[in-house]
């Protein structure tokens, strides 16, 4: 038994009727050995605990008894204990098309992490388990061997496995994961200009659209959709991160507005125009969010883009800045707040005839009630 670090401890074996079997001091290395006939008991005379004791008082106890922390069943037991010989297997990336070349790389260590010039056969399955390919690479003065196989270009898609085995009639000491299939990687990019302002309700708003190939000939001619969507805005304005607008419990419903785009022209260029025949009924400041807008290339394989733009509905927003620390006030200390009127472009101006409500909640939590739990509130000029 091995204390780290830990010289003169005193061990002491317990029998599980509390009789002290044996009482050892660590050495210099922090190691205690007991008698081998001690650990064989049985009965009351099975050693199940060991306690270790500082001089300076400090004390340990370990109950060979009791059932390890394990956590196995949650995707957690870690890496199993290897054997005399343990093998790393990883490749340059994880997925491959069908004809590419994988290239696997291998570490064999023995106990000490030494590396190991023994065999180590490699062997590459398909996904039902059938043998592809083996090699017996030879390690390099730095212990690595590497192992180029090339797929067929009709290799069946799903998931490989390359195994490691140390001898011919053994089970694999490492494994690693790969995965085949046909994917293609993007071929156009879509870029949507800037807007030439806010959307405002009842006018229409025309946004540049640019579809180009990332090689090849011009992207002319391909088809293009996308969609419009309206949701409330949290900060319509950066400079005023701090200001909140409308009221908190005014939740509207979110706009969904399908977008039809023309084809693109010989440039690659087409428009979106955006048009919102009135806005919703809110308090709130609104932003429009010209989503998932589409251009399939010649293979049909959608590419889309993404821009946001502010929703200019209300002449005049009124903005409370609170000035409290943490969102919260003490009881009997002062909560202060800053009231101005802004624009439709966050610029402050002069408002006259603006009330004030102060407005207490007082949840009324019933007992044994199905229904939620409503507020009271008091309310004052």
């Amino acid at each position: 038994m091995r204390f780290f670090g830990a010289a003169g401890l005193k061990v002491a074996l317990i029998a599980r009727n509390i009789e002290e079997l044996s009482v050892v001091e660590t050495d210099a290395e922090g190691v205690a050995r007991f008698a081998a006939p001690l650990l064989r008991g049985r009965g009351g005379a099975a050693p199940p605990l060991v306690s270790a004791r500082a001089a300076e008082g400090d004390f340990a106890v370990l109950d060979h008894d009791r059932a390890a922390f394990n956590l196995s069943d949650r995707g957690v037991e870690g890496r199993a204990h290897p054997g005399p010989l343990d093998a790393w297997l990883w490749t340059e990336r994880g997925i491959y098309r069908p004809g590419e070349t994988v290239h696997v790389l291998a570490l064999l260590r023995d106990a000490a992490g030494d590396a190991a010039d023994v065999p180590l056969t490699l062997r590459l399955r398909r996904q039902n388990g059938t043998v592809a390919a083996e090699a017996v690479p030879r390690p390099d003065p730095a212990g690595r061997r590497l192992w180029s196989v090339p797929l067929s270009p009709g290799a069946a898609q799903g998931a490989w496995t390359i195994e490691a085995f140390a001898g011919p009639t053994t089970a694999p000491i490492a494994r690693a994961i790969l995965t085949v299939a046909d994917f293609v990687p993007e071929r156009l990019a879509v870029d949507i200009g800037s807007a030439p302002g806010p959307l405002v309700p009842g006018t229409p708003l025309s946004l540049p659209v640019t579809a180009r190939l990332l090689y090849g000939p011009s992207a002319a001619g391909l088809p293009a959709r996308g969609e419009l969507v309206i949701t409330p805005n949290p900060e319509p304005f950066p400079q005023l991160a701090e200001w909140r607008f409308g009221l908190v419990e005014d939740t509207p419903d979110t706009i969904r507005e399908e977008l039809a785009l023309t084809e693109t022209d010989a440039q690659g260029q087409t428009t979106a125009t955006l048009f919102l025949l009135r806005a919703p009924d809110t308090t709130r400041p609104l932003r429009a969010t010209v989503s998932v807008v589409e251009v399939s290339e010649p293979g049909r394989r959608p590419s889309r883009a993404r821009i946001s733009l502010p929703v200019r509905s209300q002449p005049t927003l009124i903005g409370l800045r609170p000035r409290l620390a943490a969102g919260a006030v003490a009881e009997g200390e002062e909560a202060a707040f800053d009231i101005a009127a802004f624009d439709a472009e966050g610029r402050p101006i002069a408002r006259q005839g603006l009330s004030l409500r102060l407005v207490r909640e007082r949840p009324d939590w019933r007992v044994g009630d199905p229904r939620p739990p409503c507020a009271l509130r008091d309310g004052g000029a």
